[in-house]
């Protein structure tokens, strides 16, 4: 009866020491997972990040000068990130008053 009960205890022991480095392998396969997430998350997130637009107008004096700003600068105003630089070829106020 006594062997009997300590082949038993030998055998839960041994289980018992397979489940702890099976939860030890365990542990240590999730940690690797999460900084391998952690990687591809700020991946994702540095390609995911808005890339400004810059638009360069030059213009120069005409009549239809601040027709022609005004509604470039209405459809632009949309555009989220974008940049708008204009360059005036003539120095009149116009533009500079217009901006």
């Amino acid at each position: 009866s006594s062997g009997i009960n300590a082949e038993y205890g030998a055998k839960l022991t041994d289980k018992l020491n397979q489940a702890e480095l099976d939860l030890f392998e365990a542990e240590r396969q999730i940690v690797h997972c999460d900084a391998e997430l952690g990687h591809k998350i700020r991946a994702v997130d540095d390609e995911m990040k808005p890339r400004t637009i810059y638009v360069i107008t030059p213009t120069y004096t005409r009549p239809t000068q601040l027709v022609e700003l005004t509604l470039l600068s209405q459809a632009l105003a949309h555009i989220p990130f974008l940049h708008w630089v204009v360059v005036e070829l003539t120095q009149t106020s116009l533009v500079r008053d217009f901006l």
